[in-house]
């Protein structure tokens, strides 16, 4: 048993960094699958205090809908000495030591010179919009930026239909075009869109910024800078205007006990081995997905009502994990197989000996399910200001089906998140937009025959990393990703090599030289500007892109340097690939070496600095960026 538990151990390892996901949010139904017995405790207080908030009751409850802007934006009354109700605004710099508060237009050159360009024009343009805006309240408010004057939203047509679009990061927004509709009126008028999360009261100390949590009412706010013309509403709900009917809280309390009884079984050394295994968490997890995509299984029956076969389970779920690993040994050599053999055996003993306790937490998971089912239902009958929004996500020409609406339950300020979405009802692409099921049952316009693309499935390529300056080696590994991809991101870190000056607005200008030698191959090309690291924003996008209903069709494609350490950049990304078609690092070759280019660069060799720029690009530009 121990070595079966090691053996995992080793396979699926944490990451060496917090480069990963600090929100990525935990379905509520998988918080014991995850966790397992903390994970329960999670999800008790979950429902208690859900349930209390339906009855008016004191609760922690909060319930926001599921929307993502980027970048964070912050803004309120600087309380630190020197700067006493001035406004301001701030991306996430304000929680820093020494934040880059913006006081005025001008500060944002001075604060932001070495930011990204479209960043630095973002900021400019929406200051006075949220400056005029402000409510006085002397908050400061944390929102996401949807839209503004310097990245307006555009008119477009997806699967027939006429859309507002706007995309602030990876996934795009689209409101439906209806002049009788509020909601269009209102963003098809409007400079700037923001969604407002929540308030803090802030103090200083020294030159930091103190948040405390003030609520998550922004009534004030929203009002306030609609006022001024500004698209904003609160992602919180003011109030569910819901009931809950004693008959579905006595079966709320039935299911809850019995989860409560199922999770008593799983003994305490299990859940120690469990929960340290972060490989066999991943394969249930895998494997529970699999179940949402092929038809529901367990999710069916909790669904339905109908008995669940733990036994059949069981046996599903070790066929399934002895497929992975024969999968991953039929390459190799009759070792690698004879140990693919001796860790199926390991695996089948590793649950024929906890046999009880594992059958607990399945129980368990079943009846969490349920209960989640229920609250899908109850909050199907609720109506946010944004619900009318739909969400995509962009593929070349192609657009792909976003996670799409859901709910977010918050218990305080607490670490405890969940998100609420019908899992079974996204996996079947069930939307009235986007889809090939959606597809098939509306009546096709000529429009749609016309441009319907016959093969549904895309890929979706990354590129991060210093590129410090941007080379010929970086261009080849760019165009190879942009020759195998529908859409390539090329994710650029924003620090710089003081040395040599070169800045990340230096790196992009180079790329934006580059950038029409790529588009020439099969992808579209986007450039980004990492906001804390390049390797987080990759994880934030392949977690979104395995979250999407559609991701059964999804390839991405990671790009690193061969004689690079970066496939420990990687490391921890199996977790969020379960759904996706495919996920493949790709390794580059190293043609040559940004030291010695920044080498050439300081002596001022420019003839040597031109061998190490791709051809067909105009060196005597990228000379001249460098050299400014």
């Amino acid at each position: 048993m121990l070595k079966f538990v090691q053996y995992y151990r080793d396979v699926i390892t944490e990451a060496r960094e917090e480069e990963t996901l600090k929100s990525h949010l935990t379905h509520l139904e998988d918080l014991a699958i995850e966790e397992g017995k903390a994970g329960f405790a999670k999800f008790v207080e979950q429902v208690e205090n859900f349930t209390n908030y339906l009855d008016g009751l004191r609760s922690k409850t909060a319930v926001n809908l599921k929307i993502d802007g980027s970048p964070a934006i912050f803004f309120g009354m600087d309380p630190r000495e020197g700067y006493k109700e001035k406004f301001f605004i701030a991306t996430k710099s304000v929680f820093s030591s020494e934040p880059n508060l913006i006081h005025s237009v001008a500060e944002v050159d001075m604060f932001y010179k070495d930011a990204d360009p479209q960043l630095r024009n973002i900021l400019k343009s929406i200051f006075p919009y949220l400056e005029a805006g402000y409510d006085g309240s002397g908050k400061m408010y944390q929102s996401d930026l949807l839209f503004s004057p310097a990245r307006p939203p555009s008119h477009q047509t997806i699967s027939g239909m006429e859309y507002l679009v706007f995309k602030p990061q990876l996934i795009a927004y689209a409101i439906p075009v209806d002049k009788e509709s509020k909601l269009y009126r209102l963003a098809s008028t409007a400079a700037v869109g923001l969604v407002i999360h929540k308030g803090f009261k802030v103090q200083a100390e020294g030159n930091k910024i103190i948040p405390v949590a003030a609520g998550r009412d922004t009534t004030s706010i929203v009002l306030s800078l609609k006022k001024v013309g500004v698209f904003a509403e609160g992602s919180n709900y003011e109030t569910l205007d819901l009931q809950l009917d004693p008959a579905i809280k006595a079966r709320l309390i039935q299911l809850l006990n019995n989860a409560k009884a199922k999770i008593r079984g799983v003994s305490n050394d299990f859940n120690t081995l469990y929960v340290g295994n972060s490989g066999l968490v991943g394969y249930l997890k895998q494997y529970l997905n699999e179940m949402v995509r092929t038809g529901g299984g367990m999710f069916t029956a909790a669904k339905t009502g109908a008995a669940f076969d733990i036994n059949k389970f069981q046996k599903g779920f070790l066929t399934f994990v002895g497929n992975k690993i024969d999968k991953a040994a039929s390459t190799k050599g009759p070792r690698a197989k004879a140990n693919a053999e001796a860790k199926k055996a390991e695996l089948n003993n590793f649950f024929s000996q906890n046999i009880n306790s594992f059958n607990g937490l399945l129980g368990a998971t079943y009846d969490m399910i349920a209960i989640k089912e229920i609250f899908l239902k109850l909050l199907s009958n609720t109506k946010h200001q944004l619900s009318d929004m739909k969400a995509f996500i962009p593929a070349g020409d192609k657009y792909i089906t976003a996670p799409g609406e859901g709910h977010v339950l918050y218990i305080g300020d607490t670490p405890n998140q969940v998100k609420i979405v019908d899992r079974l009802d996204f996996s079947a692409n069930n939307f009235k937009y986007g889809g090939p099921k959606a597809r098939t049952e509306q009546q096709p316009t000529l429009a749609q025959e016309e441009t319907e693309p016959e093969n549904d499935t895309y890929s979706v390529g990354y590129y991060a990393g210093g590129f410090n300056p941007p080379h010929m080696g970086h261009f080849q590994a760019a165009l190879i990703a942009a020759k195998e991809n529908d859409e390539l991101y090329i994710i650029v870190s924003a620090k710089e090599r003081e040395e040599s000056g070169i800045t990340v607005d230096k790196k992009m200008a180079i790329w934006n030289l580059y950038k029409p030698l790529l588009e020439q191959h099969n992808a579209k090309i986007n450039l980004l500007v990492a906001e804390v690291s390049p390797v987080r924003t990759v994880y934030e996008h392949v977690a979104t892109l395995n979250d999407s209903p559609d991701a059964s069709k999804i390839t991405v494609n990671l790009y690193t340097n061969v004689d690079e350490s970066e496939g420990d950049r990687y490391s921890n990304i199996d977790k969020y690939k379960e759904n996706l078609a495919a996920l493949n690092i790709r390794p580059t070759p190293r043609v040559c070496e940004a030291k010695v280019l920044r080498a050439y660069l300081m002596a001022g060799n420019k003839y040597e600095v031109f061998q190490m720029l791709p051809s067909g690009v105009d060196k005597e530009a990228v000379w001249r960026i460098l050299t400014s």
